[in-house]
Parts: structure tokens; C-alpha cells; sequence
């Protein structure tokens, strides 16, 4: 996975570089970093819509979290992670030097791919 802040999209590609699929074309703004949580769910640190973007596996944009939590003053650079073991967000947000973390609900959903995650 490549977050390209210039072209505002993320790539999905092979080992040997080869774009598998584009997500986020038209969606993002200054896509700063991505992760992967356990169910294979995008997430998009989108720094320009001061948001975390989530897509599922084929690119479909599932939805938006901490929508206005931080701003983005023309540099910004926040990253992501997520925790494999337990599903835990992790969320930079280096202009106002914190860092938030969305533990998942206790009560989850189970989806079509049989993955348990709500967003």
C-alpha cells in the first residue's frame, strides 16, 4: 500500500511495484498514511478532510472517523497504525503533538466476510 499525497490516493501494488488497485480517486485530500486491520479494511489517514478514511478490501469507502478531530495546517503529517491482537486505532496528530486511540466496540457487527469489526 503507497498513500500518494500528491496524485490524493492510495495504491494498492505487487512486490514487484505493479498497481493492483487505486482507491480514494475524487475521496482524499492529502492522503498522509494507510493501514490494514485485521478484516483487510484500508485505513486512510486523509490529512486535507481532517478525517480517517476507511475502505473495504475492493475500495469501497465504508466511512469517516474522527471527522474534524484534528486540523490540518498545510503540513501536517499524522499516521496511523493498527494493533493486529487487539483492533486498536492508533492516531498521530502531530500539529497539536497527541495521539488518539479508538479501541474497538465490545459489541461488534458481523459482517458478510464473517470479519466483526464496526465502522
Amino acid at each position: 500500500l503507497v498513500s500518494d499525497r500528491g496524485a490524493n490516493e492510495v495504491r494498492v501494488m505487487t512486490l514487484e511495484g505493479e498497481d493492483v488497485l487505486t482507491i480514494g480517486q475524487g475521496q482524499l485530500k492529502y492522503p498522509n498514511d494507510v493501514a490494514v486491520d485485521s478484516c483487510g479494511n484500508i485505513l486512510v489517514m486523509d490529512t486535507g478532510n481532517e478525517r480517517v478514511a476507511v475502505f473495504s478490501p475492493d475500495g469501497q469507502l465504508m466511512a469517516s472517523l474522527l471527522q474534524g478531530t484534528f486540523k490540518d495546517r498545510g503540513n501536517t503529517h499524522s499516521y496511523i497504525s493498527v494493533n493486529p491482537l487487539t483492533g486498536a486505532i492508533s492516531v498521530s496528530l502531530d500539529d497539536i503533538h497527541k495521539v488518539a486511540i479508538l479501541c474497538p466496540p465490545i459489541k461488534t457487527a458481523i459482517v458478510a466476510s464473517g470479519c466483526s469489526h464496526l465502522f
